[in-house]
């Protein structure tokens, strides 16, 4: 192979490489929670069983994503808190707040008070 040749397959090799990283995805970065964003943790301290109205639940959470009434004709406001994604950004350190996305199920039941409620961590897949 002459130095012609070998000159020009480099440079195609390295053409190629450069196309082929372009068309590489980058990874979205990381989405932590913000300072009132809802979590686990806080639902359980602002939703009480058989006391919060659902007054206190959209002044605490906003409007519901959605509102249903179930086969027992109890009302079920759902939330689904997806803005945020888990994250563990390089460097840091295990007390970083990162949140990860979750649904709220509210059940009212007689009185216009939380009958019950469940908490769903929603996984995510790409």
């Amino acid at each position: 192979m002459t130095l012609c040749m070998r000159w020009a397959c480099g440079l195609l090799i390295l053409a190629s490489g450069a196309i082929f990283e372009g068309c590489a995805s980058v990874p979205e970065a990381p989405v932590t929670a913000q300072p009132g964003d809802p979590t686990p943790r806080l639902v359980k301290k602002a939703v009480q069983r058989g006391k919060t109205t659902p007054a206190e639940l959209q002044q605490a959470f906003g409007a519901p994503t959605i509102i249903i009434t179930d086969q027992q004709g109890r009302e079920v406001w759902t939330y689904d808190f997806v803005h945020a994604r888990p994250s563990v950004p390089e460097g840091s350190k295990a007390g970083d707040k990162t949140q990860a996305p979750f649904s709220l199920m509210v059940f009212f039941g007689p009185g216009q008070v939380v009958e019950e409620y469940r908490i769903q961590m929603l996984n995510e897949t790409r």
